[in-house]
């Protein structure tokens, strides 16, 4: 869901549940192909309307596996996002992600 914020220029954006959600480890190549094609269709969607957004809160669900940044990347590489704001952390997060943004890096 997009929404525009007082004088904010860009809208900001809650992803609910869109995300690149396979599960590498347990899927096959098919089942993952379909997910990331499924997600990009949708990113690709959302970009024809909204371009650029000042804030995104994502999925970023270390229950994914190997993969729990992908779907984020994939999205801030397609719409361009001044601040992202990851959802879902567990209380078991080990940490050990780097964000880059065109302007700045922060760990996570």
């Amino acid at each position: 869901m997009a929404a525009r914020c007082g004088k904010v220029p860009q809208p900001g954006f809650h992803a609910g549940d869109l995300n690149n959600w396979h599960w590498s480890e347990e899927s096959t190549e098919q089942e993952i192909r379909k997910a990331e094609g499924d997600f990009l269709a949708e990113v690709k969607n959302i970009k024809q309307v909204v371009p650029q957004m000042h804030f995104v809160m994502f999925p970023v669900d270390s229950r994914l596996g190997k993969d729990y940044m992908k779907g984020p990347k994939l999205f801030t590489e397609q719409i361009k996002t001044s601040i992202f704001v990851p959802m879902h952390f567990s209380e078991h997060y080990d940490g050990g992600i780097t964000i880059s943004d065109r302007k700045e890096t922060f760990d996570i």
